[in-house]
């Protein structure tokens, strides 16, 4: 996965700490993305009350896009380096067109293979990134 945000940063501080308050957008795209079957297998064959869930999918990779907002403190221990703390908040997605077929069924009701098509399936890019870093710097 790539990301690039673009984003505006209020930062306030002095030469101990920095505290930044940033928010902006940003746009991702996804290399080898992989569907997990087995979650989307379970997650049929409950909703259609089989047994057994088999399905063979694709999907459509696009770039993504979205808004973030987020907070950073960093503690300068000395001249050399300093610790960074912080969260962003990601709220995103781009379009999946998820189509396809699933095969599967129960003992009472035999096997079937059933055809697909969600054309307005998305990929959430959403939730909350933590991060915690040391920083070098030549001061």
């Amino acid at each position: 996965n790539v990301l690039v945000p673009l984003e505006l940063i209020l930062q306030f501080g002095n030469e101990y700490f920095d505290f930044k308050l940033k928010g902006g957008g940003f746009a991702f795209y996804n290399f080898g993305t992989k569907l997990n079957t087995g979650n989307i297998d379970r997650a049929i064959a409950e909703q259609v009350l089989w047994e057994v869930v088999n399905s063979d999918f694709e999907f459509d990779n696009k770039i993504g896009y979205g808004y973030e907002f987020g907070a950073e403190y960093i503690q300068y221990i000395n001249n050399q380096f300093g610790v960074s703390v912080g969260a962003t908040y990601f709220i995103g997605g781009s379009d999946m067109n998820l189509r396809g077929s699933y095969s599967g069924g129960s003992v009472s009701s035999g096997i079937e293979t059933v055809d697909i098509q969600y054309s307005d399936s998305r990929i959430d890019y959403t939730g909350l990134e933590i991060s915690i870093g040391v920083i070098f710097m030549g001061r």
